[in-house]
């Protein structure tokens, strides 16, 4: 009775979408099945929500693309795909989501320019807009305004006149169309309106100057009637406080957050919004701020970056002031050893990731090495079963080939691999030859997966259940579809059913992942030789090393390895990105490199080949190299980082973040009449006040000193290591510092768990296990440890007490190098007492400067750079409150965070 067997259908690789066509998506996938095809459905979402799904198109097998047209400007569009036959569909793949191009308006301009007017126009090039905002800019004493919106228009607007214009007035325009989803805005123009014949205010050349914009278009100038104060601040917004002439208009709705601008002395400074107003006996205090754009909310992501170009990002992306960013000064310490991994287990557990079931990179005795990925045989000389005539040629391996003539003639392999690999990684190919009508079966396990058709075919290499002139009835993957387990052997027939004139010269199984190549030298260039390929080994396979942890960053890196051969294929490679960038070299136990970008770890990847030559088939890279050893070193700079960080808060305190862990400080100015971000570390700036207006005052205090840090990082799991049992003397460990109650001592044979303080006693602190004559624990038999063991590292005074040492905990350092390398860091900043003291400003001038005033080469020497704390403001002064260094705390802190931070982006 037939039986009807349906296959097994590979789901649908999820789709990547593209938008570079106007009102259309473009979809690409990776094909994943030989048979059926692809159905491709859509979807709009307007407004949140979502329309029903449309079918675009089945798509036939094969194809990887197709592009939906015809759809609607600015808006979302979902996308998902299947796989599907007439008998069987795979799973919706997750729904990607892309919105469409948004042409919006363009080709904006004036059509008229009056004294109080202006008339706009512009083409309107999308086809479905929500509407237009018009978008304005004044230009007020050198400055520009913040961007306002004027008017929001109703879909398929063409113009517009402002009539809130001044006489001789400098404005900006610019329109955004819009959606729910999308936004595009037009070119920018610029407009002066008419004079009107009246002249223009002028700005004093001394004493205080305010401007305030009201919504009706007015400016007023209140008269400043006390004295106001001026208060810069640093990592923050700056604020003066004016005394204005009273009157109760100030209080209104009206001038809630209304545009201001001050001068002082003719000097411009850093002020753009009025946020409070309070009346007392005799004057209305106005209170403004400087830096109005840095309350936005902001959303940013970065990978790896160094924190002063992030901050100069933020700025210049989501402000319109002027970005004023010094490079930190920096300094390196070249060819520091950070890592070193020595044997099998060393190596082993050094891996990114452990060694999965299917992958070819194996533990040996000394190291790591790789089992092969192809199964190549001579169909006549290496087979293990077979009954068959035999042709001579010199295009045949050896000159000689097996020659299927009859159905008694058939020909065996016995397949086995070291390594697990998928179904849809298996690959059969045969070089083979047809000279007349045949009538063959491929069969594994006994199980026909192709049929040889045809009556003529020259020598060549054929895939089983891909080629045309097999029957193509699916092959492995849809006949047999299963996995092939690591030391399991399998069997590969070729079955001669009835008279035939088929020749088989080699077979080959193998690895799709690691392809061989696979050589068909005719006749003449063979000349009955043996062939070179394909090899057991082919190209290489990585073994790559998960990121170690620095608490600088790592500007270059060297790593050496010990290999039995560096030829052939063979490489090493570096990262400083957690493997988005590569370093390489070849054919090299050593590579040293210097990376184009600050980065916050370092990873070595060591790719493994092949070497040797024998006589037989094949003759080339016949054994697989081995790595025994890795050591790895770093050059690493005090350059800040961000790293895997992502930011959802005002930009203000975005930047204030950043700027703690860069020991920075920026703070709002005036740069050419705009405001601008100025940001430095301590002392990279210069003073510009005269030493007669400053006094200092310095106060010094040891309570925050070390002598000696000890850092501790996260514990790590040691796992089958193996030791002999010496009764009654303690044998050492790999590690000590070990946590107690987290061990297991077992026999590999048995399975059976020994007892603490009955089979074995254990020196935790020395890291010693000691077999007891009365338990369990035969002298002179191997036994396996199992155990957690504590990472720590230390620098510093070897004569330190217990009062002058300094112990902290740091999450995410896995080895002891690494904890000695934090302690290092630590020990260097707050080794020395803490100085803290007072500057005193006389006569301050207008919009003086903090970052200008921290200037080493006017303050006491310290010992180390000055850093702000706080500031005082008063009508005719300043105090700035110094410190010389951070606390071990915010030392720690900083670092605990960039760990972290590595920790998860690794």
């Amino acid at each position: 009775m037939p039986i009807t067997v349906t296959t097994a259908l590979p789901d649908a690789q999820q789709p990547t979408l593209g938008n570079g066509v106007e009102d259309a998506v473009d979809v690409d996938w990776t094909p994943t099945t030989n048979y059926g095809a692809v159905r491709v459905e859509y979807r709009t979402t307007t407004d949140g929500t979502a329309d029903a799904w449309q079918l675009h198109a089945e798509i036939a097998v094969g194809a990887s693309q197709t592009d939906i047209t015809g759809l609607p400007d600015g808006e979302q569009i979902d996308v998902r795909i299947r796989t599907q036959t007439e008998h069987v569909t795979g799973a919706w793949t997750a729904i990607e989501s892309i919105t469409t191009q948004f042409p919006g308006a363009a080709n904006l301009r004036t059509t008229t320019v009056g004294q109080t007017s202006v008339a706009l126009a512009w083409d309107d090039n999308a086809d479905n807009e929500d509407g237009f905002r018009v978008i304005r800019e004044e230009k007020r004493v050198g400055s520009w305004t913040a961007q306002d919106v004027l008017k929001d228009l109703d879909p398929n607007m063409t113009s517009i006149t402002d009539d809130t214009v001044r006489p001789s007035s400098e404005y900006r325009y610019r329109i955004e169309a819009y959606t729910e989803d999308a936004q595009a805005t037009s070119n920018v123009i610029t407009v002066t309106t008419s004079p009107s014949g009246l002249e223009t205010s002028r700005v004093p050349s001394s004493g205080w100057y305010v401007e305030v914009d009201h919504p009706s278009g007015r400016t007023l100038t209140p008269q400043v009637v006390g004295s106001p104060v001026w208060s810069p601040v640093v990592r923050g917004q700056p604020q003066v406080r004016i005394p204005v002439a009273r009157n109760d208009k100030w209080l209104l709705d009206s001038f809630d957050d209304a545009d201001i601008r001050v001068w002082k002395d003719g000097r411009k400074l850093p002020i753009d919004t009025l946020k409070r107003r309070s009346h007392s006996d005799s004057a209305t205090q106005l209170i403004a701020t400087g830096g109005e754009e840095l309350t936005g909310r902001v959303q940013a992501e970065f990978d790896i970056e160094e924190i002063h170009t992030a901050a100069e990002t933020l700025v210049e992306t989501h402000t319109g002031y002027v970005a004023n960013v010094d490079a930190p000064d920096t300094t390196t310490e070249q060819d520091v050893q950070v890592a070193g991994y020595a044997g099998a287990t060393d190596l082993e557990n050094a891996l990114l990731r452990a060694i999965p079931a299917t992958s070819p990179l194996k533990p040996t005795a000394n190291g790591l090495s790789r089992h092969p990925v192809a199964d190549p045989r001579d169909a006549l000389y290496s087979r293990d079963l077979g009954q068959n005539d035999t042709i001579d040629g010199d295009a045949y391996n050896r000159g000689q080939a097996w020659y299927g003539t009859s159905p008694t003639h058939f020909d065996e392999f016995e397949i086995s691999f070291g390594h697990d690999i998928p179904a849809d990684r298996v690959g059969i190919k045969i070089r083979d030859e047809l000279l007349g009508g045949s009538d063959v079966d491929i069969r594994w396990d006994g199980t026909t997966i192709d049929s040889v058709t045809g009556t003529s075919k020259s020598l060549g290499w054929t895939e089983v259940g891909m080629d045309s002139y097999y029957s193509s009835s699916g092959g492995y993957q849809q006949v047999i579809g299963q996995d092939l387990t690591a030391g399991q052997t399998y069997t590969l027939q070729i079955n001669v059913q009835g008279s035939s004139q088929y020749v088989a010269d080699l077979i080959c199984v193998y690895d799709t992942k690691y392809p061989p190549s696979f050589p068909n030298p005719d006749a003449a260039t063979n000349a009955g030789g043996t062939l070179s390929a394909p090899t057991p080994h082919p190209g290489t396979v990585n073994a790559v090393f998960d990121d170690v942890e620095t608490v600088r960053a790592v500007v270059g890196g060297q790593v050496t390895v010990t290999m039995d051969d560096t030829s052939g294929d063979q490489a090493i490679a570096l990262s400083n990105d957690f493997g988005t960038t590569w370093t390489s070299a070849t054919n090299t136990s050593t590579l040293d490199t210097s990376f184009a970008s600050a980065g916050g770890s370092l990873r070595v990847r060591v790719s493994i080949g092949s070497y040797g030559t024998q006589s037989t088939f094949p003759t080339d890279n016949t054994t697989a190299q081995e790595l025994t050893e890795v050591d790895l070193f770093a050059d690493l700079e005090d350059t800040p980082l961000v790293i895997n960080e992502r930011f959802d808060d005002s930009l203000e305190s975005i930047l204030a973040t950043l700027a703690d862990r860069a020991d920075a400080y920026w703070e709002v100015a005036i740069d050419d009449g705009q405001i601008s971000i100025e940001w430095a570390q301590s002392g990279q700036r210069s003073s510009t006040l005269s030493a007669s207006s400053k006094s200092f005052e310095v106060e010094r205090q040891t309570a925050d000193q070390w002598e000696r840090i000890v850092v501790k990082g996260s514990p790590q799991r040691r796992s089958g290591e193996r030791v002999v049992a010496d009764s009654g003397n303690a044998v050492s460990l790999d590690h000590d510092n070990l946590l107690l109650g987290k061990e297991a001592v077992i026999d590999p044979d048995t399975g059976q768990q020994f007892v603490s303080g009955v089979d074995y006693e254990l020196d935790a602190s020395a890291g010693t296990l000691t077999a007891t004559a009365e338990g369990a624990l035969d002298d002179g038999v191997e036994f396996v440890v199992d155990y957690e063991y504590e990472t720590k590292g230390s620098y510093g005074s070897g004569s330190a007490t217990a009062q002058t040492t300094k112990t902290v905990d740091i999450p995410g350092l896995s080895t002891d190098r690494a904890c000695g390398l934090a302690a290092l860091v630590i020990f260097e900043q707050v080794n020395e007492p803490l100085q803290e003291g007072t500057l005193s400003i006389s006569d301050v001038p207008a919009g003086w400067s903090v970052l200008e005033e921290i200037d080493p080469d006017v303050l006491p020497d310290a010992l180390g750079p000055w850093q702000p704390k706080d500031v005082e403001a008063s009508p005719g002064g300043a105090n700035i409150r110094l410190g010389s260094r951070d606390s071990v705390g915010d030392v720690v802190g900083d670092i605990r965070s960039r760990v972290s931070a590595v920790s998860r982006r690794a």
